[in-house]
């Protein structure tokens, strides 16, 4: 008996897509006719039909490669096929050009680049920081060099942030918020002690170096401008029911 090995059925393939000219649904319908062909030689094997015979028989039914080819490329007209394809691409460059203006006129890509930085610039926290868990993230505060200038003591501190999600516009709405204060009474944030466009000469703590903008992952040098020495800064949140308090300490004064 004579055998049918695959390479029969793969000339009559190749056949039928000779006749298809548009080239691109050449694989879809490779894998049509695979798929027609197996189907019916496993049904004849479930009849008892050898293998090698059931391909024979198959291959004989699924008729003239070249009219099934013919049959297909009326089917698969190439003008229509050649439209479909330039316009499904005009569609990806359009919705990609609007996606683009639209991030970039809303500040998104800008705002994407300055999250990533900011998350990117992150450092531990000084080892001895004071921490706080709370119901959003993590808190550290450890303080920093002391120095006196034109006879106002600035005393600088470090605030690390890390939340559990992105905290949307960054935490900085709400780190505007955070009450501070010393041994000596709460001290607030510079804008809050402004008075007819003047800012105060001391009294008050500032923003010196960081930002609000990331993903999940902040930290900031804070300052206070004080006519005294600290011997320490407490961070409280007295807001939605916080009652956590850090505490980083300088030390008597020397």
């Amino acid at each position: 008996m004579k055998q049918w090995p695959d390479r029969d059925w793969q000339l009559w393939r190749d056949a039928v897509l000779e006749q298809v000219r548009f080239w691109p649904d050449h694989r879809a319908i490779q894998k049509e006719l695979d798929a027609h062909y197996e189907d019916h030689k496993k049904d004849l094997e479930r009849l008892g039909y050898e293998p090698a015979l059931a391909a024979e028989r198959t291959l004989k039914a699924m008729g003239d490669p070249r009219e099934v080819g013919r049959a297909l490329n009326k089917a698969h007209k190439p003008w229509l096929g050649w439209l479909w394809q330039f316009t499904r691409g005009l569609l990806a460059v359009l919705l990609v050009t609007a996606a683009v203006a639209f991030f970039k006129g809303n500040g998104m890509v800008n705002d994407v680049v300055l999250r990533t930085q900011e998350q990117l610039a992150w450092t531990e926290p000084a080892p001895g920081a004071a921490r706080v868990e709370t119901e959003h993230g993590t808190l550290w505060l450890a303080t920093g060099e002391i120095t006196e200038d034109d006879g106002h003591i600035q005393a600088e501190f470090h605030l690390w942030m890390e939340m559990r999600d992105p905290f949307g516009y960054g935490p900085w709405n709400a780190a505007a918020y955070f009450q501070f204060s010393d041994d000596r009474g709460n001290i607030p944030l510079k804008q809050y002690r402004q008075v007819e466009g003047e800012w105060p000469e001391v009294g008050y703590w500032e923003q010196v170096q960081g930002s609000g903008v990331s993903w999940t992952r902040y930290q900031w040098t804070l300052r206070l401008v004080l006519d005294h020495r600290p011997q320490w800064v407490e961070l409280t949140y007295p807001y939605g029911g916080n009652d956590w308090a850090l505490r980083a300490e300088w030390g008597e004064t020397s």
